[in-house]
């Protein structure tokens, strides 16, 4: 990342180790006071034509961020927008982007635009498909129907697909979603 302060860095060559650790020490970096988990976005430009300044971002503490693609997602982390900083954009350029959040794991069921699979969320942005009605109602309740979110196209990437779900003991949602509490958990961040 570019904040301030000391890093220690091996070196490999041809998968052996150099004998020399080396410690760099960054200076003119990010020092603007953000800590892990901060949410942060740039000013409103005040046009309603334009969008780069409504994109809310999460700071990790690998000191990249990471983008909320929509609000759906968003709220699947946190009730409001209350927390989010504004930081300037010569700040904000100075924070590598790490990637996109993904919807919390266990938060509600998901499907594709294109594809009538439902599928439930898991750690990292894995999705596994729910096999039938019953297991989705066994999971998400009578009105599971209704909670389920559709995916756009163009975030596929950002999922990976896992075991399907048989049955809705092989998926206990709020075990899961209290365990992936923070998108440092659920990113695997510094683990």
């Amino acid at each position: 990342s570019l904040k301030n302060g000391q890093a220690t860095i091996t070196a490999e060559v041809n998968g052996q180790r150099v004998a020399a650790t080396y410690t760099l020490t960054f200076q003119n970096g990010l020092d603007i006071g953000l800590a892990p988990g901060s949410l942060i976005k740039i000013p409103s430009d005040n046009d309603p034509n334009t969008f780069s300044d409504t994109a809310v971002y999460y700071f990790a503490s690998n000191g990249r961020r990471y983008v909320f693609p929509n609000d759906k997602v968003y709220f699947t982390w946190y009730p409001s927008f209350d927390n989010v900083r504004v930081i300037s954009v010569d700040e904000m350029t100075k924070i590598p982007i790490g990637g996109n959040v993904t919807y919390r794991p266990g938060s509600k069921p998901v499907k594709f635009q294109t594809d009538d699979k439902v599928y439930a969320v898991y750690k990292g942005g894995e999705l596994q498909w729910l096999k039938t009605e019953d297991v989705a109602r066994g999971i998400y309740g009578d009105s599971w129907a209704s909670k389920v979110d559709d995916i756009n196209e163009a975030f596929y990437v950002n999922y990976r697909f896992g075991t399907p779900i048989g049955g809705a003991s092989d998926f206990m949602a709020k075990t899961i979603y209290d365990k992936y509490s923070t998108i440092e958990i659920d990113k695997g961040i510094g683990q």
